[in-house]
């Protein structure tokens, strides 16, 4: 399945309570406001000069000539990175003590300048750049901090005068791609490869095989990769000379790649290649062999680690099967890791932690364990993707050790995915990797789980943290993904009022009128109850998630109401991207593609000034209408369209006064596993993408 919990209506995000720490972020206002650059990961120290350095047409870099092989990738990126911006560099090895000249990179490797592996310091004066890293990978770190650093200012490059130290909070910082399921061609995974080495992540977790393929040339067992048993992507496989030139690739940019060979569950193709399961005594000798080849193929200096999966799956002697592979994996020379909960390993196996919050982070046992705990890409909409990674603490601890050894954020996107161009347009899969990389590289001094979904106000500290941060994020997207997916956009400038949830009878339809409908007063008495409109912030808003009084039973069903005013200078047509319930990329549950006229399967509706805001005018209506999971069923071999997002199809066009205009949505809870939301979002078209539209005003009390 999708290692997702299906109940989506948490109870768990009501407000702090007197027993958490106070959440705040770890980086100084000061350091963040003084900045020219926008930073992810923001550094951990930082002191910022007042004027810049301007890199000369040609820029020598001069380096330890005995640390040439350990600096090859960092002086390859530092090529790379100037020649974009129209310069040249020259490489220039001392074997003395570096020398000094204006103008020059001075590069090397020096133990202990940083005490945590990884670290670096960069210093930038008006006279060149010095960069220190305590370990290679730390050398190149500051490359890719220089890089960040680097801006375009009345044509001319500059790198603001700082001096940094910097050093990542866990040791461990990843990403996975489900390629089992949805292929992804190897100059995909290289690019993909290049941008997680910006972020400073240093894993790629490469999860190779699943129910529809196994994904691995396969020499003892040829029929494994026979395209008759393949349910997706026939014919796809990767042959051991791709998976070394992968591994290679990601190792010269000091990134580790994880293998996944998942045993014994989510193994269909294994069932239909033999005639007998992975869990049986035949299936286990099979797999003891393919361990092995895999094992003499690809050296283990450059993939000291093999993951065996185990979960979501029941067989006849679990503990049997995990002594014979963990010793299988053991005797190729690799660390294994498992998903935990899955099938028992031993204390010396790496957990890796999955079940949204539904997991143990305690210090129970001695195993360690990497935390993928914090949400998938393919669950949860975009933009409470990004909040949910800038107010998680990672693995519950301030740093990393050698029990916590860090995180992998995870993309399971089950559905079939035709062109696999949609795993980036439909799943946050950029903006939330840069969210996770500021996460686990920096760290967090507390949690704030009740801010994963329900967004701070904007004038609390929490709020303002978030906001600059959103900055920084799209000033990312603007700057380094031009013509890539990249489905953010800033909200913490929206204002809400919500009320309800306002219980409906059992036969009463979604679309049934309450009081809000037709007067807008501070609060109301809807048979015996009472309700009051009550603050919110943010463009998407999670209703099952705004503590008590915003979370139902899942028997219930309910009607929720949301207001807010749009101001805008002149009369004009907006563009506002507008949805309801986000679908699940793993499963299909929703209400599918709303009927034609509706703006969804429940009964929503979107007033405008009090006149009602037509629908999309939708391509497929009434489709993709799954309100129970798909996992196992023809429907997931559906490809996801377009229209079925609000940040993938056409805005919605909204007709304005000028002056204050009233926005009110009617948000129907139409069944139990519902991810109950609504979306409101003002943007603009700009550099082929659409982006937020600052120029309009979005607020509850019309200031």
């Amino acid at each position: 399945m999708n290692r997702l919990l299906c109940p989506l209506l948490l109870s768990l995000l009501s407000p702090l309570s007197a027993a958490e720490p106070a959440w705040s972020y770890p980086v100084p206002p000061a350091q963040l406001a003084q900045a020219k650059s926008a930073l992810i990961p923001f550094p951990q120290e930082v002191r910022w000069g007042q004027g810049d350095w301007k890199p000369a047409a040609s820029t020598e870099i001069v380096f330890p000539a005995k640390q040439q092989a350990d600096l090859a990738p960092a002086l390859r990126e530092l090529a790379a990175i100037f020649a974009g911006k129209g310069l040249e560099t020259a490489g220039v090895p001392a074997e003395g003590p570096l020398p000094a000249k204006p103008g020059r990179i001075n590069l090397a490797i020096q133990p202990g300048v940083v005490t945590q592996a990884e670290g670096y310091t960069l210093a930038v004066a008006a006279d060149g750049v010095t960069l220190r890293g305590t370990d290679a990978s730390g050398a190149y770190h500051a490359v890719q901090t220089l890089r960040q650093l680097l801006r375009g200012e009345k044509g001319s490059v500059l790198v603001q005068q700082t001096s940094i130290r910097d050093w990542p909070a866990f040791g461990l910082r990843g990403f996975m791609h489900d390629t089992g399921r949805n292929f992804q061609t190897v100059e995909s995974l290289k690019q993909q490869i290049d941008r997680f080495a910006a972020y400073k992540l240093n894993v790629f977790h490469w999860h190779l095989t699943d129910n529809p393929a196994w994904r691995i040339e396969c020499q003892a067992y040829p029929q494994l990769n026979d395209p008759k048993f393949q349910t997706r992507d026939h014919g796809q496989i990767y042959s051991y000379a791709q998976i070394r030139d992968v591994i290679a690739y990601a190792k010269a940019r000091h990134i580790t790649v994880i293998p996944e060979l998942d045993m014994p569950g989510h193994s269909a193709f294994f069932d239909r290649a033999f005639g007998f399961s992975m869990g049986s005594d035949q299936g286990m000798e099979v797999l003891e062999k393919l361990i092995a080849e895999f094992c003499r193929e690809i050296p283990t200096a450059d993939c000291p680690y093999l993951h065996i999966g185990s979960d979501e799956v029941k067989i006849k002697d679990p503990q049997q099967f995990m002594t014979r592979m963990l010793k299988a994996v053991r005797d190729g020379g690799r660390k294994p890791l498992v998903w935990s909960p899955g099938l028992k390993a031993d204390d010396q196996t790496i957990r890796q932690l999955w079940g949204d919050e539904g997991v143990n982070h305690s210090d129970k046992g001695s195993a360690p364990f990497v935390d993928s705990a914090g949400g998938y890409l393919n669950g949860y909409d975009p933009l409470i993707t990004v909040q949910r990674y800038f107010f998680r603490q990672p693995a519950r601890r301030v740093l990393g050790d050698d029990k916590a050894l860090g995180g992998i954020l995870c993309c399971w996107p089950d559905i079939r995915v035709a062109d696999k161009v949609n795993i980036f347009k439909h799943n946050p899969v950029w903006p939330g990797t840069l969210a996770f990389a500021e996460c686990f590289w920096h760290g967090r001094p507390a949690d704030a789980k009740a801010l994963y979904s329900v967004q701070p106000a904007a004038e609390t500290p929490e709020g303002k943290a978030y906001r600059e941060f959103e900055n920084r994020l799209a000033a990312h997207r603007d700057a380094y993904f031009a013509g890539q997916p990249f489905p953010f956009v800033k909200t913490s400038q929206l204002s809400w009022q919500v009320l309800g949830p306002i219980p409906r009878g059992k036969d009463e339809p979604g679309d049934n009128a309450f009081e809000p409908e037709t007067k807008i007063q501070p609060s109301y008495t809807i048979g015996t109850a009472s309700y009051a409109w009550k603050p919110a912030t943010g463009g998407t808003i999670m209703l099952s998630d705004r503590g008590k009084e915003g979370v139902l039973p899942r028997s219930g069903i309910s009607t929720a109401y949301a207001l807010t005013y749009v101001h805008v200078k002149q009369a004009r047509t907006l563009d506002a991207w507008i949805g309801f319930e986000t679908p699940n990329r793993s499963n299909r549950q929703c209400g599918g593609i709303p009927a034609a006229g509706k703006w969804d399967a429940f009964g929503a509706q979107v007033w405008v000034n009090d006149q009602p805001l037509p629908a999309p005018a939708w391509k497929n209506p009434g489709a993709h209408k799954h309100l129970s999971p798909t996992w196992f069923a023809p429907a997931n071999e559906e490809p996801l369209e377009d229209e079925e997002f609000y940040w993938t199809r056409e805005p919605s066009k909204v007709e304005l006064k000028a002056g204050w205009n009233k926005v009110l949505l009617r948000v129907p809870f139409g069944y139990g596993a519902q991810n109950w939301s609504y979306t409101f979002i003002p943007v603009k078209q700009s550099g082929g993408r659409w982006i937020e539209d600052e120029s309009v005003k979005v607020s509850a009390d019309q200031k």
